[in-house]
């Protein structure tokens, strides 16, 4: 980290409509096996609080693959608009974000030899979601149940997989004055279906946490790091 390479553009412009957009709030992950990048980019010029299924935030996908040594990249695709396969998933959204930051791929689930990738949702009016893809990005599905709110005032938000295969998401919270984190836990009954069912809401200031975890909703990751004594 005391020395970094120039910057490399991973993602060109895109038409939407009549008009040409830039890439923003990218989501990525890397595939484990093949180490190819799946980019999720939010387009457009309407905010969440504006949106509406009629004028949404655009999602679109691309992949890349690395160089050997990481410092170049090859696209695979042309950027493909992914918008209407996601708003599909929800008709009770009127308008969502893909959430910037990390999508996180599962080392439990793994169909035909694809190991399953989730994402975070942010939607205008029905809290955080979850969605899920078993093809690396190429199908999604919503997690569980369409009508799920896992957190209801939930942000920007996170997923992450527990060791067991089962997830936590976590999202920041500004609603009615309320700042910090809120989590909850979903515990699979059956994975290769992917159903179960979500926990009940914790909020990051709700013990022994203090003023910290309270004062600020800043777009955190959540992160499960190896430990030993």
């Amino acid at each position: 980290g005391t020395s970094w390479s120039d910057v490399k553009t991973a993602i060109n412009s895109a038409q939407v409509g009549s008009s040409t957009y830039y890439a923003s709030d990218v989501a990525t992950v890397r595939d484990r096996t093949t180490g190819k990048i799946l980019l999720i980019s939010t387009y457009g010029n309407v905010a969440i609080g504006s949106s509406t299924r009629s004028n949404p935030i655009r999602v679109v996908r691309q992949y890349l693959t690395p160089s050997s040594d990481g410092k170049t990249f090859t696209s695979e695709e042309s950027n493909v608009d992914i918008t209407d396969q996601i708003y599909g998933l929800f008709p009770d959204v009127t308008g969502l974000f893909f959430s910037s930051g990390a999508m996180c791929q599962s080392r439990v689930v793994n169909t035909d030899g694809t190991y399953r990738v989730y994402a975070g949702l942010m939607t205008k009016d029905r809290g955080c979601k979850v969605v899920y893809s078993d093809d690396f990005g190429q199908n999604w599905h919503a997690l569980n149940n369409a009508t799920d709110q896992p957190l209801p005032n939930g942000n920007e938000c996170k997923v992450i997989e527990l060791p067991d295969g089962n997830l936590v998401l976590s999202a920041r919270t500004g609603a009615n004055g309320t700042r910090g984190r809120y989590f909850n836990i979903f515990t699979y009954t059956d994975k290769a279906t992917a159903a179960g069912s979500w926990g009940t809401v914790a909020f990051s200031g709700s013990s022994n946490s203090g003023t910290v975890a309270q004062s600020n909703a800043t777009n955190g990751e959540i992160l499960i790091l190896p430990a030993r004594r």
